[in-house]
Formats: structure tokens, C-alpha cells, sequence
């Protein structure tokens, strides 16, 4: 039988979760807390048991405290300031930076249920947690229609690893998907990406524009071969200074980063699981200061 074949997030998810045995969480500050709790939400996500040492320290964890989180999350998530457009094709690290510490948000509830279901306490129920899902729901409802849900699929990185069945993407109200003449739809692309490999002339479609994106990359995932002249090809278009779209830029900067930390991007290795930010919360960069919560890790990656 094949090794289980995991994203990189699996492994600094555990690495994390070793971290956290044997730390008192109701005594960490509301910081360090928080970032612990979207540590566990990440496990539960991606469906790795808790050790001992964690879950018990969750469930324990007093009512309270875990609130006054959701209160500080709350606050700090009215500071975000969101772009109101999207340029195709560019990098847009304001709203990737949005996107992530969305997503790490929703593991913080997560987290936050897993601890209170068991005293039949209903998180959501909450006033302070009611307060972050209204604040939640006016960052999704400014995100929607920026981006598609493909490029946000993109822009979240590693971390859309941890989005499995329904999750709060599905509630979102994403830019439509445009299609143009003769191009295929991501269920065709991996039909055909199953038995066929791309030519030069596929390629360049996804170097240049991003097309293609699901018969390219899972191409490219099974075949080293064709990891290899994509790679290629993208050095060739950058030394020659031609057009390397966001999709491509992102997926060999995946590559180089696996490649510097020990191993290579061949077949069998998901380089949309590798790609993106740690587990760390940044802190969006606003004229009145730092904000208090969500600022350990880093600050909002620069425009």
C-alpha cells in the first residue's frame, strides 16, 4: 500500500500540537492563547487527534476566558481594512492576508465549540461570539465578488488543506468564474489530467495566464517530468522578462520553498498544500497602531 500522502501543514500542525503539551492554556495571555487555539483547530480540521495533554486543557478551559477571546477577535477584526478590487493576475498579499487570518478565525470557533460542547454550552450562542460572527459576515460580504473562488483557493495556501466538505467558503459570495472560448472547466481539466500530459502550448496558458490550472498542477503532481519543464519554462519566461501570471508565480515559489527546506515537488506532492503562510497571526497595519490581538507572528505583509 502507498504512504498517505499528507500537506506540509499536517506536519507543523503536529510540530505545534508538541509545543502545546504540557502548557497551562487558562493561563496564557489572551495572545498566546488564541494562537494555541487555532493550533487545536487546525488538528481538528485536518483530523488529527489531540493529545492528552491538550484536550483535557481545552475542555478546562473557563468559560470566560474563552469568550473575552472571541470579544478581542472581534475588536481587532473591525481594524482589517479590505481592498475593494482585485487585479487579475497580480499578487494581492492585503487580501490574502485577509483570506488566512479569515480562515484562522474559523478555527479559533472550531476550537472554541470542541471546548464548550461537552459542559452543553453552544459557543455560537454567545453574545461576544454573535458580535465576531457579525463582524465575520462583513468581511466575507466585502471579500465576495473581489475574487473568484479558485484564486481564493490560491491565495489561502497551505491552508486550504483544512477546508474539507462545507466550510464558511460556500458561504461566500465569489466572483462567477468566466470561461473563455475554449477553455475547460476544473472537473474536464482533471478528468483529462488523469490519462493526458500537457504540451508546450498548455504550458504557456498557465504560465502566462493561470489557465488550465487543475490539468497543469495535478499534471504536475504526479509527473516530475513534467514538474520539471513547467519549472522550466517559467525561468525562461523570467529571465526573458515576458509575463509569469499569479498562479504560476505562486506554484514555483511552492517549489523552491520545498526544494530549500529539503525535498522537491514530485510526483505525489500537493504543491497547493504547500504554499502559504504558518500558523502565525499577522496584524493588519492601521494608521491608529498595532491592534492587541492577532499580532503575535508578524505584522501585515506590505503592499
Amino acid at each position: 500500500m502507498a504512504p498517505e500522502i499528507r500537506p506540509a501543514l499536517h506536519a507543523r500542525t503536529l510540530g505545534a500540537l508538541e509545543g502545546l503539551v504540557g502548557t497551562p492554556l487558562a493561563d496564557l495571555p489572551t495572545e498566546a492563547l488564541l494562537i494555541g487555539l487555532v493550533v487545536a483547530g487546525d488538528a481538528i480540521r485536518l483530523g488529527v487527534s489531540l493529545p492528552d495533554g491538550i484536550g483535557p486543557e481545552l475542555r478546562a478551559l473557563p468559560q470566560a476566558k474563552l469568550l473575552a477571546a472571541a470579544s478581542s477577535l472581534a475588536e481587532d477584526a473591525k481594524t482589517w481594512s479590505l481592498p475593494d478590487a482585485h487585479r487579475d493576475g497580480e499578487d494581492d498579499p492585503q487580501l490574502e492576508w485577509a483570506l488566512n487570518q479569515r480562515d484562522r478565525l474559523e478555527s479559533f470557533l472550531i476550537a472554541g465549540r470542541f471546548a464548550l460542547l461537552p459542559r452543553g454550552v453552544v459557543l455560537d450562542a454567545a453574545p461576544e461570539v454573535g458580535r465576531l460572527h457579525e463582524v465575520l459576515a462583513a468581511i466575507d460580504l466585502s471579500c465576495g465578488g473581489t475574487v473568484s473562488r479558485s484564486e481564493v483557493d490560491v491565495m489561502l495556501g497551505e491552508r486550504i488543506a483544512l477546508v474539507r466538505g462545507r466550510s464558511w467558503l460556500d458561504d461566500v459570495a465569489w466572483r462567477e468564474e468566466v470561461l473563455e472560448e475554449g477553455s475547460l472547466s476544473p472537473e474536464t481539466e482533471k478528468a483529462i489530467a488523469a490519462t493526458t500530459e500537457p504540451g508546450d502550448q498548455a504550458l504557456e496558458a498557465y504560465v502566462v495566464r493561470g489557465e488550465l490550472a487543475g490539468w497543469i498542477e495535478a499534471a504536475a503532481t504526479r509527473s516530475e517530468d513534467v514538474a520539471e519543464n513547467l519549472a522550466s519554462m517559467i525561468e525562461t519566461y523570467r529571465e526573458l522578462k515576458a509575463p509569469v501570471g499569479l498562479v504560476a508565480r505562486r506554484w514555483m515559489r511552492a517549489r523552491e520553498s520545498a526544494a530549500t527546506e529539503g525535498g522537491t515537488t514530485g510526483a505525489g506532492t500537493s504543491v497547493r498544500a504547500r504554499a502559504g503562510p504558518r500558523h502565525e497571526f499577522g496584524s493588519p497595519h492601521r494608521a491608529a497602531g498595532r491592534p492587541q490581538a492577532l499580532r503575535a507572528g508578524g505584522g501585515r505583509p506590505r503592499r
